[in-house]
């Protein structure tokens, strides 16, 4: 359940920091509770250490699934990102075109060959120019 209050507040924009605290701010009314039930103090200083432990570590956790969050958001977008930057554009009836710019590393260029051969079914080309003037690299794999 923490995991997703984490997951959905990440989404939301909240800080890691943020999500951290949400969990933390139980420390204080437990310890009140602890303070309250318990008279010795060496028995409250040992309650209160067990009680942060967990606690401490559920702060961490939330924190742990932000990032999570937040990369695999960042990786989707980036693959979205990837898609749009590989326009194929019809010229005329069984004709393609491919203007591609920036860097051509591995994982761009299998987007891509997939774009480009998905465009060369659906429009049934004989024709596909692939038009690399604003590549200014192509390393040897490409």
């Amino acid at each position: 359940m923490l995991g997703e209050i984490s997951r959905s507040r990440a989404l939301q924009g909240f800080t890691p920091t943020a999500n951290a605290t949400f969990v933390f701010s139980l420390k204080e009314p437990l310890f009140t509770l602890l303070r309250d039930e318990i008279k010795g103090s060496q028995q409250l200083a040992n309650m209160t250490w067990t009680v942060t432990k967990p606690l401490d570590k559920l702060g961490l956790y939330t924190i742990e699934i932000y990032a999570q969050s937040r990369n695999e958001m960042i990786k989707r977008q980036a693959d979205e990102l990837l898609e749009i930057s590989t326009p194929v554009v019809e010229l005329r009836d069984k004709s393609l075109a491919l203007p591609l710019i920036g860097t051509l590393d591995s994982d761009r260029t299998q987007t891509v060959m997939e774009n480009l051969l998905n465009h060369i079914v659906k429009s049934r080309a004989e024709i596909a120019i692939t038009d690399i003037t604003g590549v200014p690299t192509v390393d040897t794999l490409v």
